[in-house]
């Protein structure tokens, strides 16, 4: 920690934040396990993303409850009585991530810069994470989302005055101060939208015997969707590979039951064949 600026950027650390790299292998290998197949994920496949498999777990030693925040609601007025007043927090815990390939560069809200919707996710992307199954590494986030001022003509979002709400949990008396503040009218036209951001996660690490296995994320979607959204499709269906480069009967190499069988064929076409990823997938290492 130099002058407390931290060393590390995280996905939705601002750009005054020192850009020192920090990674596991900083005290670990490259090549910390004794399976070679799990090894060669670790240049594609962040340490965090197999051994925080949930977050915002309940220590055993402390009562407290270490629920994280989920959504931050202003216009729901207060969890406080009196002074200062705070919007209203909803918190879960045991929650799984969300993945995304990240290349070590975010993008950021910025105090006039026009917001922009995220069709994948609905709301106003307040910061995200860079790269894909091109360039980046998968990596797991908390995502969290908030309602928050738009202003109507520059579409711009209204930082809201929280001095004004501390006092008085009126989310349009802190939205009106806040236009005042940012060189606008009061009177501006603005609508509430829903804000997100993904934050990375890099604490909470479990128990090696508690780490993802290959089925977690292979074979099924109920954690990530690696041949949908996070780009591993293959461009044609497993039937043409007979007619494409195979005889019909090597076309059924592809019909696998179990991830012995896809790990021995995969890595026949790459290791042996020497085939590359954009030949089968829309994108190539």
């Amino acid at each position: 920690m130099l002058g407390h600026r931290f060393a590390g950027k995280g996905s939705d650390l601002r750009p005054t934040d020192l850009d020192m790299p920090v990674e596991c292998s900083s005290c670990h290998s490259n090549a910390p396990h004794s399976n070679s197949s799990i090894n060669k994920h670790t240049a594609r496949v962040a340490c965090q993303t197999c051994h925080i498999p949930i977050y915002a777990k309940n220590a055993s030693d402390s009562i407290a409850d270490e629920a994280t925040e989920i959504n931050r609601s202003w216009q729901a007025g207060s969890e406080h009585s009196t002074p200062p007043l705070h919007p209203v927090l909803s918190k879960a815990n045991y929650i799984k991530p969300r993945y995304k390939f990240w290349d070590r560069f975010s993008t950021n809200y910025l105090l006039g810069d026009v917001a922009h919707l995220d069709p994948e996710t609905g709301a106003y992307a307040t910061s995200r994470p860079q790269g894909d199954v091109n360039d980046g590494k998968l990596y797991p986030f908390k995502y969290k989302t908030s309602d928050y001022p738009l202003r109507t003509a520059s579409q711009e979002l209204i930082a809201l005055d929280t001095s004004v709400f501390f006092v008085t949990a009126d989310a349009n008396a802190a939205t009106r101060a806040g236009l005042v503040n940012m060189g606008y009218s009061a009177s501006d036209a603005y609508q509430w939208v829903t804000t997100d951001t993904y934050q990375l996660l890099n604490h909470q690490v479990s128990p090696k015997g508690q780490a993802l296995q290959c089925t977690d994320c292979h074979f099924n979607k109920n954690r990530m969707d690696l041949q949908g959204t996070l780009g591993y499709a293959p461009l044609q269906p497993k039937s043409t590979c007979a007619s494409a480069c195979h005889s019909s009967s090597k076309a059924n190499e592809w019909t696998f039951g179990s991830w012995s069988q896809f790990t021995e064929r995969h890595n026949k076409h790459v290791n042996e064949k020497r085939v590359a990823c954009s030949k089968c997938h829309g994108f190539n290492r």
